[in-house]
């Protein structure tokens, strides 16, 4: 017998389990030319990147996960960079492990990564930073928006460039 994909509305059953999360890679510093006086208080802006990679042999998602400090005015200065594992118990179709990969995986590795920069920045003498909430379903469809304008962009390059030819 022969199982039918999920349509859109019907969501996919593949099963996975969340394996391991570690910290890979930190770098942090106390910015000495900035002293805060009492009570100031900093705006400190981050940037975030994700890297997903599946082994189909295994069955494993592996993301890393970076978080970048991207402002120099603030007292201290940190890259973290993580990495974290998912088992599937089947092989998911394309279209489940996109979601997984942009919205799912990273979600759940953001926590851990919010916990150890507080902790970080708290043992540092300041006090904790708590990354803001990170919409990561809005952050993927920003993400495919821009691809899809990326790509109409490069298209109506090469028409452009197909009728000078002409």
């Amino acid at each position: 017998m022969t199982e039918k994909p999920p349509s859109p509305s019907q969501p996919e059953t593949t099963k996975f389990n969340f394996r391991d999360f570690r910290i890979t890679s930190v770098q942090y510093s106390i910015n000495q030319s900035v002293q805060l006086k009492e009570g100031q208080t900093v705006e400190i802006s981050t940037n975030m990147a994700v890297q997903p990679h599946y082994d189909q042999k295994t069955r494993v998602l592996s993301l890393v996960m970076g978080i970048q400090q991207t402002n120099q005015s603030s007292p201290f200065l940190f890259e973290v960079q993580g990495a974290a594992s998912f088992q599937f118990e089947s092989e998911p179709s394309q279209r489940f492990l996109d979601l997984l990969s942009n919205v799912n995986c990273p979600a759940i590795m953001f926590p851990y990564m919010r916990e150890f920069i507080a902790e970080l920045t708290r043992r540092g003498g300041f006090a904790p930073f708590h990354l803001p909430p990170v919409n990561f379903v809005k952050v993927a469809e920003d993400r495919k928006r821009l691809q899809e304008e990326q790509q109409k962009q490069e298209q109506k390059q090469e028409q452009q460039k197909q009728e000078q030819k002409l």
